[in-house]
């Protein structure tokens, strides 16, 4: 049965990615989109830990292929710390992405059919539940701007809410164990992409509150004649006695008429002090959960914590973090989607799954209320700065501010509303709500969404948005026949209607949101470059990092959330932008198009002392002081005339390379006089000259620098990341309490 269950979540995760049946290393792209995140930093990340594992024997720490240099293990997007990302160390990345995002898939209904047979639905409503979750338009599409890491992390939601119940339900003396267990998963979270690990921790917070709140509601409505018997057994000596001193006093009548009111009042202390006990074990196992996650995702928290502390996003505003809020307009989408959508702001999770989340919500399904509420705050933190409810969390929630693009937030609104379908089908199957009523809801919400449709067609002339808002009320229409089918029925059938209506519906969507184009095209810049040869830069993205980091080009922009502010001070005065708003990328493009002149105006000298011999832009380049050297592929080329070495003595003297990597920098070099790396300085980097440590300077507040004495000395940096080290002990002791928590199990 199990077997069958996962064999058609993987079935329909091919469905959702039809696409790359026919091309398996192509690059699923949101179709309106000129970019992929996927090209831009996992599939270079990936390329540039192959090349490191090959050519130098190391796992690198520092990633120098962008933005002049930054510490590449606390970078969240470096997939170092997410074991299934070392597929693509080691295979094509397209063919690893692309097979890792089919298996997130299957892994992610699957562990949402679970969830919800552990809530007690029953196995057909329950397999609606999770093809509802893993077919999400909003997943899906997040997969073609190429958001893998996010899309797979949310992918783990339901089994990190799986962990969290099974720790709810443990109430005896492994309960501390299933706690850790629950943990150590929601920290898995923040390693495969720390942006929805507080959505899944305060999801996981409030799943386990109210199930253990049920839990114990269930308890005292079940077993109050249960808790008085206990009580009574326990207490009777006690009453007994005080029986016998009532008597013993002379009052035999009142005492007799007394005990039955003392032995409730006893059995009902026992019960309310019980109750406290359970709550009190309930916070402690919440406790040690919140420290196993932190303890498992320390590898990546704390040194992401001291690169985000020196980064441009450190001090990110609330009108930064909202700036994509969720525009009101885009809320009448629940009810229709629009094809080919921008994903951050898709909010369809499917016409049947909302049909049915109605059905449980006019219902006496249990536990409805709670997916209702999550699905309620999902959207109004959606909306970001338009309501005050966002600054709020933002400022109670530590490092809730950092975390952009509200929208995001609305992976939790669909997993409810999944979770909602598959307890409304539950109830139609068992007949546990009346055929009247269902056709009530079907023909309202159809009539709403036409009406919508016809709105769209009056005021825009808008076929295609009309045409959707018709599609998904046909969609309604025909959950009301089936769901009419299924009450009477209740076969096998009567499922498989329900897994085929909500394929279709959510892979139209799908379909027309994503489309396959060929992998990047890595021919155009120069192959075999070595490390520590001289950068390159462009003021209009025309070195895309793939083709940079397969040709082992370093680069002097980038793309990348987390920048220096050090490095965005220098750029800024190197290349004439102007620190504004936050970007995530550098320079930022004012106009949000690469392509569209923003008023490049270089210093070549201090472009020169970052070793900037090469600009490449895709429009020309005078009265700069830069040399044309040739247009090729519809490029321009220039040449810095002032550009340094990657390495130079201020006493002109020149520098022997002996030995660049990412980790370990070997030079000799002659003195007396300051010897420069064109190199960022970090916390971390180690300086050695003829084996004896040094004291390491900054040159210009950016570049790593160190004095050297008369004669020819040995040079030798390291990068040795204390915080890196820290967190990884702290992970190390983690794991090994959990695998020590789970031989015991």
């Amino acid at each position: 049965m199990t077997a069958a269950i996962a064999f058609i979540f993987l079935f329909s995760g091919l469905i959702w990615l039809a696409p790359l049946i026919g091309d398996p290393s192509g690059v699923l792209y949101w179709r309106g989109g000129a970019y992929s995140d996927l090209l831009i930093s996992h599939w270079p990340n990936a390329a540039f830990v192959r090349r490191s594992l090959i050519e130098w024997g190391q796992v690198p720490l520092w990633n120098p292929m962008i933005l002049s240099g930054a510490p590449f293990a606390a970078d969240p997007l470096s997939g170092l710390f997410y074991p299934p990302n070392w597929l693509a160390f080691v295979l094509n990345p397209g063919v690893a992405f692309n097979l890792l995002a089919w298996l997130h898939i299957a892994w992610g209904g699957f562990g949402m059919w679970k969830l919800a047979r552990s809530l007690g639905i029953t196995s057909g409503p329950a397999i609606v539940t999770g093809l509802a979750f893993a077919g999400m338009p909003k997943l899906i599409g997040h997969l073609g701007l190429g958001h893998v890491s996010l899309v797979f992390a949310v992918y783990w939601t339901p089994w990190v809410l799986l962990a969290f119940e099974a720790a709810v339900r443990e109430m005896n003396g492994r309960r501390l164990a299933s706690a850790a267990l629950a943990g150590g998963a929601l920290g898995l979270v923040f390693l495969i992409d720390p942006r929805w690990y507080l959505p899944s921790a305060l999801l996981s917070g409030a799943f386990a509150v109210w199930r253990f709140a049920h839990s114990q509601r269930a308890v005292t409505e079940d077993g109050g004649k249960n808790a008085t018997t206990a009580g009574l057994e326990v207490s009777t000596p006690g009453l007994q006695a005080r029986g016998r001193e009532l008597q013993f006093e002379g009052r035999e009548d009142s005492g007799a008429e007394r005990l039955p009111a003392l032995e409730r009042s006893q059995s009902e202390g026992n019960l309310t002090w019980e109750r406290g006990m359970k709550w009190k074990r309930a916070a402690s196992s919440l406790i040690v959960a919140g420290f196993m996650s932190l303890s498992i995702s320390a590898v990546l928290a704390i040194p992401m914590g001291e690169f985000l502390s020196l980064s441009t996003r450190a001090n990110l505003s609330l009108t930064d973090s909202t700036a994509l809020g969720l525009p009101p307009a885009y809320l009448p989408n629940v009810l229709a989607p629009e094809y080919a959508g921008w994903p951050e702001w898709q909010v369809y999770a499917g016409a049947g799954v909302l049909f049915l989340a109605l059905i449980a919500l006019s219902s006496r399904a249990p536990g409805k209320w709670f997916w209702v509420g999550v699905v309620t705050v999902s959207f109004v933190l959606a909306l970001g700065d338009l309501t005050p409810v966002y600054g709020l969390v933002s400022w109670l929630v530590p490092g809730f501010g950092q975390l952009r693009v509200p929208p995001r937030i609305l992976f939790l609104s669909s997993f409810a509303l999944a979770m909602l379908a598959g307890m409304g089908l539950d109830e139609v199957i068992n007949g546990g709500i009346d055929l009247k009523k269902i056709r009530i809801i079907g023909g309202a919400l159809a009539c709403i969404t036409l009406a919508l449709g016809l709105g769209y067609w009056i005021r825009n002339q808008a076929a295609l948005r009309t045409a959707a808002y018709v599609v998904s009320a046909a969609l309604v229409g025909l959950s009301v026949i089936w769901t009419g089918i299924s009450a009477r029925r209740r076969s096998r059938w009567s499922i498989a209607g329900w897994c085929l209506l909500i394929v279709l519906d959510l892979g139209l969507v799908n379909l027309a949101t994503v489309e396959v184009r060929p992998g990047p095209d890595l021919a155009g810049l120069s192959a075999g470059a070595e490390a520590g040869n001289q950068r390159a830069f462009s003021p209009s993205f025309s070195l895309p990092q793939p083709n940079a980091a397969a040709a082992g080009m370093e680069l002097a922009d980038g793309i990348n959330p987390l920048q220096l502010a050090s490095y965005s001070a220098y750029m800024s005065r190197a290349t004439g932008f102007s620190q504004g708003e936050y970007s995530v990328t550098l320079p930022p493009f004012p106009e949000g198009d690469p392509q569209v002149e923003w008023g490049f105006n270089p210093d070549l000298t201090l472009m020169g002392k970052l070793s900037i011999s090469q600009v490449v832009s895709a429009y020309p380049i005078t009265e700069t002081g830069l040399e044309f050297e040739r247009r090729e592929n519809g490029r321009y080329y220039y040449r810095n005339p002032q550009a340094r070495p990657r390495a130079w003595a201020e006493a002109g003297e020149p520098v022997e390379v002996l030995e660049w990597t990412p980790n370990r920098i070997l030079l000799r070099a002659a003195g007396p006089g300051r010897l420069v790396l064109s190199e960022v300085a970090y916390p971390g980097w180690e300086v050695e000259i003829d084996g004896d440590r040094a004291a390491l300077d900054e040159y210009e507040g950016l570049l790593r620098a160190v004095q050297l004495g008369s004669g020819e000395h040995e040079v030798e940096f390291n990068f040795r990341s204390k915080s890196l080290m820290a967190g990884a002990l702290v992970t190390l002791l983690g794991l090994i309490l959990l695998a020590s928590i789970s031989i015991r199990r």
